[in-house]
């Protein structure tokens, strides 16, 4: 009975800490959809069989849904979320990750770290835009006090913050958030 007891309450509490996981897959057609998470060819990737294909430099998304196939051009369409729970958007023909999105929406393109043994070109490279249906531009400083050019307190910050060797991509773990996002939402207020 005790035994019972003992593995009742490590189910109970693991249904608490690890809900159960479902993840959709599917293609957002415009920004609005993105912002209401609202997906088209929605599927459960647990249970379907379903496939985006969304080559980097090829202009058409191809999509399997339900046994249809179809294609979609990427300057037609938002983005999409793959089985794996990450969003991407398409922005004059190149595919774009979303890391975020705060004050500033970050993407990125490429791995976070290179592995060992592959070139170092392969590291991410990020980006940034004012809002979903805003221009994706490289994330620099100069690029951030130019999409904000009267907010010189936001520009000082920036300064103070990344005169060093922090990289303006830097993540505020404790924060969880882009320390970019944190310093603009600070001085947004």
């Amino acid at each position: 009975m005790k035994k019972l007891f003992v593995i009742s309450t490590i189910l109970l509490l693991s249904g608490m800490f690890f809900p159960a996981y479902t993840q959709e897959s599917g293609i957002y057609l415009n920004s609005e959809d993105f912002t209401n998470s609202t997906l088209t060819h929605s599927i459960d990737c647990a249970k379907s069989n379903h496939k985006i294909i969304a080559p980097g430099k090829r202009p058409v998304v191809k999509v399997v849904h339900e046994g249809q196939k179809g294609k979609y051009k990427k300057s037609d369409i938002f983005g999409y979320r793959d089985c794996e729970g990450k969003d991407y958007r398409f922005f004059d023909g190149q595919n774009y990750q979303v890391n975020e999105v705060g004050a500033l929406v970050i993407y990125q393109q490429g791995k976070s770290r290179a592995p060992i043994g592959e070139d170092a070109g392969a590291v991410a490279k990020f980006f940034f835009s004012n809002g979903p249906d805003e221009e994706v531009l490289p994330l620099t400083l100069m690029n951030l006090k130019e999409a904000f050019p009267e907010n010189h307190p936001f520009h000082d910050a920036l300064d103070a913050y990344f005169s060093g060797n922090t990289p303006v991509s830097s993540y505020d773990d404790f924060h969880k958030t882009y320390k970019v996002n944190r310093i603009l939402e600070e001085h947004l207020r």
